[in-house]
């Protein structure tokens, strides 16, 4: 039976007296070979951060069941372990993980082994693991571009982590792509100040785009190049320890694209030209219209299909060209306008908004400039609908443009309030908020109005319900018997005495003086030199008697 004993490591087993044993050479137990693995891999430096495993393999002829433990004299430079377990009577395993404390030292580890049923103690096992990261990859910040003459080079950005602190070298292979000529290698010290001279692309640019103080540029020199060849570059960093980062290969390309643009279907202008030519993964901006135009239409950007299910791309986007030439097809969506209604207004004139929209737009809502002014109230914004029932707008705001043309009108508050007369000459009693229907505020009359009132047909309507909440039906069964109101036909010779508003904030005359008739809508009162009352229906036109 194996017994496995884990402990930590007293400081004593370091100057410890090792009993010596005499005997026939086959009893005793030495270490053989350790091999640490990171990863799956095997480590003759192991990295921080990460796991160590190793394989402890032991010198036991006999095979003897042993009692083992393990301790690190630098305990507090682990973040895990040492733990060890014992595979076989010749095999141990030592589990440790380094932190981050641990990079350039030297893990020492002790391993006590003893015989339990020999009451023997072996001499303690010293293990000695070196621990430094390996640098790290950066082929994901290295770019190639050719520079304004068509020479080669390499733009790269040390990598930062806190196990990178010990870069010391960069060793940059270069070669053209095509194999001719073979390959150069360079060494080059991290901070050459060959290495920290920016180079510009063709276009001017700078491919890592920032001024990094760990940006770092690589130009062969041109005596070895031929301009607009492509070269292929490999970057490896090294670090203090001789540690070496995975190779980073990197290529240019030589070969120059176009950026063509299509009007599709323009009616007028001409789509802009774009006369630079683009090595592949340089950045392209895209230019604007220009001077295109397609009537009836607004342009809405670029696509890289002519149906527009390509890649979209707005004017003053960017994008990195592609290994062939580029088209882009202009995009055009059907345009919309909003228009302003004064809304029965007597006075003043509405704005004008002289554009057009394409759906989706943002447009913003225009004020009253032209001082549209109505006798029976106030301007107070605009509503999607004349009664006021859609949505409104105040000026200044936006509203999201449909697919449909859009007219606002002018709303109007009126000068009723509540609790205070009204326009049909009663009390005020509820207001609406909005006109529509022909109404807007309900007045209560201040005197008895059944008198003399003349439906103007005999008979009974049968309208008699008084309890609270009945009005509307009564209302409603008058309007069905009786209609809902009189005609120019109705009037023409009753002779009338006068005009009274009813309930409508709306209901108004409009005077032409030149004419001799009032043209009224519906919800006026006409009161007749008798005393009879009669509802006047809207459109009627009512003509004056000869003098």
């Amino acid at each position: 039976m194996i017994a496995l004993l884990l402990s930590a490591c007293p400081s004593p087993i370091w100057q410890a007296d090792v009993k010596s044993f005499v005997d026939d050479g086959l009893s005793t137990v030495s270490l053989r070979e350790a091999t640490a693995r990171s990863g799956g891999a095997v480590k003759s430096v192991i990295p921080s951060g990460e796991e160590t495993v190793v394989t402890v393999d032991l010198l036991n002829p006999r095979s003897i069941p042993l009692s083992v433990s393990a301790c690190c004299k630098e305990v507090s430079l682990l973040s895990s372990g040492p733990s060890l377990a014992v595979v076989n009577p010749k095999q141990l395993l030592l589990r440790f993980t380094p932190t981050l404390a641990a990079e350039h030292t030297n893990l020492e580890f002790s391993i006590a082994v003893s015989a339990p049923a020999l009451n023997r103690t072996y001499e303690p096992m010293a293990i000695v693991l070196p621990c430094n990261t390996p640098p790290g990859s950066i082929a994901s910040t290295v770019h190639a571009a050719l520079d304004g003459s068509g020479y080669g080079f390499a733009a790269f950005r040390l990598p930062s982590t806190p196990t990178d602190d010990d870069l010391s070298q960069v060793e940059i292979t270069w070669g053209r792509a095509d194999g001719v000529g073979g390959t150069t290698a360079t060494t080059l010290a991290a901070g050459a100040p060959s290495l920290l001279a920016n180079h510009l692309t063709a276009a001017g640019e700078d491919p890592l785009g920032t001024d990094n103080p760990l940006d770092r540029y690589y130009q062969p020199p041109t005596a070895g190049m031929t301009a607009g060849l492509d070269y292929v570059f490999t970057v490896v960093l090294i670090d203090g320890g001789g540690l070496r980062s995975d190779p980073a290969p990197i290529s240019t390309n030589a070969t120059l694209y176009t950026v063509s643009y299509d009007g599709n279907g323009s009616t007028t202008g001409s789509p802009p030209v774009d006369s630079l030519g683009y090595w592949q993964t340089r950045t392209v901006r895209v230019l604007d219209e220009g001077s295109l135009v397609r009537a009836g239409y607004a342009f809405s950007g670029w696509n890289a299909a002519a149906n527009g299910t390509g890649t979209a791309y707005a004017a003053g986007a960017t994008f990195a060209m592609g290994a062939s030439n580029v088209t882009l097809y202009a995009q055009w969506g059907e345009t919309y306008t909003v228009t302003y209604d004064g809304n029965w207004s007597t006075a003043g004139s509405p704005p004008i908004d002289p554009s057009s929209y394409l759906a989706g737009a943002a447009v913003t809502v225009l004020g009253n400039p032209g001082g549209l002014a109505e006798p029976d109230g106030t301007w107070v914004g605009w509503n999607t609908a004349p009664d006021g029932s859609g949505t409104n707008y105040a000026p200044g705001p936006t509203l999201t443009m449909g697919s449909v043309d859009v007219t606002l009108y002018a709303r109007w508050q009126g000068d009723y309030t509540v609790s205070q007369p009204g326009q049909a000459g009663g009390i005020v009693f509820y207001d609406k908020g909005y006109f529509s229907d022909g109404w807007r505020f309900l007045e209560a009359a201040t005197s008895d109005q059944s008198g003399g009132i003349a439906w103007g047909v005999s008979g009974t309507v049968g309208a008699y319900e008084r309890v609270i909440g009945a009005g509307k039906a009564n209302t409603a069964l008058i309007v069905s018997v009786l209609g809902r109101g009189w005609t120019l036909s109705d009037f023409e010779h009753r002779g009338i005495h006068r005009l009274v508003p009813a309930v409508s904030l709306r209901a108004r005359s409009d005077v032409h003086p030149a004419k001799r008739h009032r043209w009224f809508r519906g919800g006026h009162v006409l009161v007749l030199q008798r005393g009879r009352r009669e509802l006047l229906d809207d459109g009627a036109v009512l003509k004056r008697q000869p003098a």
